[in-house]
């Protein structure tokens, strides 16, 4: 019966938790009780649908983490593992800043690898309202994911991601290798805006991704929505070995651009035995270069888990005798 393992929660966003470590820790078993209490319809990025009309007004719920993050600064995860988990295995709320997850491992889990981010103001609030909350110590902030091997996540919700951002702000996703997820890699983004919203300058850069949209369609290794600018970038991934999976009715992409992506800069992602395009649908003002880079070599060497952290790649997942 038990969501959550591990929750860190301030009591507001001016007075938060902070500088907490935790290394070397495997945090597992957690369940999700709402599928088999109250039903659970995939909705976009690991979120499930709460309503719907006719002409596309929804709203959406958040599911439950193993472990959680609200109003907190300077938390820190490093080299733990998340595992067997019925939900998100790590998420990060809201109200938090200048936080790192840096050199873990996410294996085994029902939805998203990791959450950060609000999604929507609340879940009554309709899903394509612009999050910009008027108390901006609520967005998350200026938070690092780093050199983590995120890999066989989505495996219950399956319109999950590997990372999945809401609206995050000056969030640094680089170093990370994300493989098998039923839809998505890295998702950053939410509302299918244009207006001005809680984000700006998001970087999702160096990571090394694969093995993405085996179920799902209109996907991709990188996938992006709304206005995030002004100096967004999506920078020297290697992108490679997926294709649109043969249960799709549609296709999938190299790097989506999806509804009303502005403030981005995508430049020398190498992609590989995987779709090679730039999709855009939609879009605001974006720069585009280099992409099925020429150098390509150098940017796959650069690209994924960095030396001080590969051996996290030979981790083995405890498995409990109950």
């Amino acid at each position: 019966m038990v969501e959550t393992v591990v929750s860190i929660a301030g009591t507001s966003t001016s007075s938060q938790a902070g500088y907490l470590w935790f290394q070397g820790i495997t945090f597992a078993h957690s369940t999700y009780m709402r599928p088999s209490q109250s039903g659970f319809l995939d909705g976009q990025a690991g979120q499930y649908n709460i309503t719907a009309t006719s002409d596309n007004k929804q709203t959406v719920g958040r599911p439950a983490a193993g472990v959680s993050v609200t109003n907190a600064n300077h938390i820190h995860f490093e080299r733990n593992i998340f595992t067997q988990m019925g939900g998100t295995g790590l998420d990060f709320i809201s109200g938090t800043n200048n936080d790192t997850i840096i050199g873990n491992v996410v294996a085994d889990i029902a939805g998203n690898g990791i959450s950060i981010g609000k999604f929507t103001a609340s879940d009554t609030t309709e899903y394509h309202v612009p999050y910009n909350p008027s108390d901006k110590n609520e967005i998350c902030t200026s938070d690092t994911i780093k050199d983590n091997y995120i890999h066989n996540v989505t495996t219950e919700f399956q319109g999950g991601t590997g990372i999945a951002a809401g609206y995050p702000r000056q969030v640094d996703i680089e170093h990370n290798e994300i493989g098998y997820t039923n839809y998505t890699g890295v998702s950053v983004g939410y509302g299918w805006t244009n207006t001005v919203n809680a984000m700006s300058n998001n970087y999702i850069n160096y990571n090394n991704i694969h093995h993405v949209t085996q179920i799902m369609a209109d996907g991709a290794a990188l996938y992006t929505l709304s206005n995030q600018q002004p100096a967004s970038q999506m920078e020297y991934n290697y992108l490679h070995d997926y294709t649109t999976s043969q249960w799709a009715d549609y296709g999938d992409q190299g790097i989506y651009l999806d509804e009303q992506t502005s403030g981005y800069t995508i430049a020398h992602n190498a992609m590989v035995n995987a779709p090679t395009n730039v999709a855009q649908n939609n879009t605001g003002s974006n720069t585009i270069t280099d992409n099925l880079a020429s150098n390509s070599s150098s940017v796959i060497s650069m690209a994924g888990i960095e030396a001080a952290y590969a051996d996290i790649k030979t981790t083995t997942i405890p498995v409990p005798s109950f």
